[in-house]
């Protein structure tokens, strides 16, 4: 049996034909045979066309089914940032692409690559400018701790040399009142007993010219030795001195004073020279401005006590006033306010013959300690801190109602010398301000 190619469309007529002759004879005719062989012949070669398309699909597929396997096997050991580029290598290796495929996954490589370096170019900006900023406040800061350094520095100058000034002044002062005193030649600065010996041996004392002049002068001095002891006799023995609980290192801008020792009933005052000998210096004084309006005040005072009767409330004023509140020799300045702050409870009742009372006990002595800085010169807020609190429990609101008139006077008193004292302390550390 021979075949021959029908094409399609003949194909179709000579099936439309062969249905049209069936359905009006029921015998087979040759062309019924003929239209028979050539379509069984074109379905033969469509589906041998087919399974060749099928097996060729599925081997594409399992290709391709491969090639994603191993990107993705690719992907899970790579960085995700490499993922890309290690797909399309895999994908170049194991199949070739068209042209414009790999045009394509350059230029996407390319704008990746582009992004990285931009992104480390930024971050290196920012870097930059943190360090140049760092830099900047760095120096900064250390311009001012130079400059703060080279004003405390200042300041510290200016403190000791006015505090040389005032401690020349003062030793000058008090060589002067023991030279008067004594009858030797006035020095220069204190000096030493041995020093005076040596000077007094040198130079002769002057003498009165007449007997009557030396008979008057006798009659002065025993006249001032007896006025001495009556106001000596009238003062109680003081058990204890104002605390020292620490020995501060002598520091030039400092507001320390001599420390005195308590006198004791029925002593009499020792000779000018034995009392500067006596005297325990414990650190360079405060620099002490000329005497004022508010000095004056109390110089006034103090000799309008020795004129007046020595009655309880005057007798009491003038041994707060001399042992406690003025400057010796001269009893003209008050003194410094740190050594009136930690030596206020010593001529508090029941000193000075005043009755005792239990609201005094209750205050607490303040040791230097708490008035100075590390490096031990006077903290001012410190010292305003114990102005404070000397203020309140001598403040006439917070005193007992059942202190007696002596005791309130006292109170007063105290009250009225402590707010001069800090005065004068804040006019001299604006003084110091205003230097600087």
């Amino acid at each position: 049996m021979t075949t021959m190619t029908v094409p399609k469309s003949q194909l179709i007529i000579l099936l439309k034909e062969c249905t049209d002759h069936l359905e009006r004879t029921d015998d087979f005719s040759p062309i019924f045979h003929h239209a028979l062989g050539a379509l069984h012949d074109h379905v033969g070669r469509e589906v041998v066309t087919l399974q060749s398309q099928i097996a060729s699909l599925q081997a594409t597929y399992l290709a391709q089914q491969n090639k994603f396997q191993q990107a993705a096997a690719a992907q899970s050991t790579v960085p995700k940032e490499q993922s890309i580029e290690v797909i399309y290598q895999v994908q170049s290796k194991q199949q070739p692409q068209p042209k414009e495929m790999d045009e394509g996954r350059r230029n996407l490589l390319d704008l990746e690559k582009q992004k990285k370096a931009a992104a480390k170019k930024r971050q290196q900006e920012v870097i930059e400018r943190r360090r140049k900023a760092a830099a900047e406040q760095k120096k900064k800061e250390q311009e001012e701790k130079r400059k703060f350094r080279a004003q405390e520095q200042r300041k510290q100058e200016l403190k000791a040399n006015a505090a040389k000034a005032a401690k020349e002044q003062q030793q000058k002062a008090s060589a002067n009142v023991r030279g008067i005193f004594a009858g030797v030649p006035i020095a220069s600065s204190l000096g030493v007993e041995s020093w005076e010996n040596e000077q007094r041996d040198a130079i002769p004392r002057p003498s009165p010219t007449t007997p009557a002049d030396q008979t008057r002068l006798n009659a002065a001095t025993a006249g001032e030795a007896k006025k001495e002891c009556r106001s000596s006799a009238q003062i109680p023995v003081r058990e204890a001195t104002p605390p020292q609980t620490a020995r501060v290192p002598p520091i030039a801008p400092s507001n320390a004073q001599k420390t005195f020792p308590p006198r004791q009933q029925g002593q009499s005052h020792p000779p000018k020279q034995q009392q500067q000998k006596q005297e325990c210096p414990t650190s360079s004084p405060l620099p002490h401005h000329a005497p004022t309006g508010m000095d004056q005040k109390y110089k006034n005072m103090s000799e309008q006590t020795q004129k007046d009767n020595l009655s309880n409330v005057t007798a009491l004023k003038r041994n707060i006033l001399l042992h406690w509140a003025l400057q010796p020799p001269e009893l003209q300045i008050l003194r410094p306010l740190d050594h009136l702050l930690c030596s206020v409870h010593t001529v508090c009742p029941p000193s000075f013959g005043v009755p005792a009372h239990s609201y005094f006990s209750g205050w607490k002595p303040i040791p230097r300690t708490e008035l100075c800085a590390p490096d031990g010169t006077l903290d001012d807020e410190k010292i305003k801190k114990a102005v404070r609190k000397v203020r309140f429990f001598l403040h006439p609101d917070k005193l007992p109602r059942d202190l007696t008139d002596e005791q309130e006077f006292a109170c007063k008193l105290l009250w009225d010398i402590t707010n001069d004292a800090f005065e004068d302390f804040t006019t001299a550390q604006e003084h110091l301000d205003w230097i600087q």
